[in-house]
């Protein structure tokens, strides 16, 4: 028996406009964030879902609430979905770590995130525990849960590192795009995605 889990990011916030690091500031959403959750909303409504939960970051929470509410889904909030803890990052500009987050050697900025911030291993490690949980306690149906980009990314490039090495911490996975997760036997595989770009197959 396998679950589906669909990994969803967020609508767009003020500081996804603004390009600074959110990390686990409660950032709003934008007015378009919130046309963003109702179009997928729309888009998951025609599918059978049986459970839902969300990163307790508002912007996740809204987001989901909105995706959850025509299936009449109660959302279950999980500490270990928010976002990339980012330290004394948060609030800075994007660009001040430009080749970080572009990864490419030609850009302005700094290469490397700040000492005070989660790595990237664990928060792949938190979110596969949060999965596992989600799979054992949901088996055999199918969900979705609403997460933030550089949190999905991380856990993406440990799992599966030929498919997704090239996934950055935060451009590639678009506001309210999602990638399909299907658990089996506590083995991880890849199904459907949208909004997801540089992936390899």
């Amino acid at each position: 028996m396998s679950t589906h889990i669909f990994l969803i990011r967020h609508g767009e916030t003020t500081w996804n406009v603004s390009e600074r690091i959110q990390g686990v500031q409660d950032v709003p959403l934008t007015d378009a964030g919130k046309r963003q959750a109702d179009e997928v909303a729309e888009r998951f409504a025609q599918r059978t879902l049986s459970f839902a939960y969300t990163s307790p970051l508002s912007r996740a929470m809204i987001t989901a609430a909105t995706i959850a509410a025509p299936h009449h889904l109660k959302v279950v909030s999980e500490y270990d979905l928010r976002e990339r803890e980012y330290g004394s990052m948060e609030g800075q500009p994007m660009m001040k770590w430009g080749k970080f987050y572009l990864e490419d050697s030609e850009a302005e900025g700094l290469a490397q995130p700040a000492a005070d911030a989660e790595t990237e291993a664990e928060v792949a490690q938190r979110m596969r525990r949060v999965l596992t949980m989600i799979a054992k306690e949901q088996s055999d149906k199918t969900g979705f849960l609403v997460s933030h980009g550089g949190t999905i990314q991380a856990f993406l490039r440990e799992q599966f590192p030929k498919r997704f090495a090239r996934l950055r911490p935060v451009k590639d996975i678009h506001n309210v795009g999602w990638v399909e997760l299907i658990v089996k036997g506590g083995d991880f595989r890849v199904g459907e995605m949208n909004g997801v770009d540089r992936v390899d197959s």
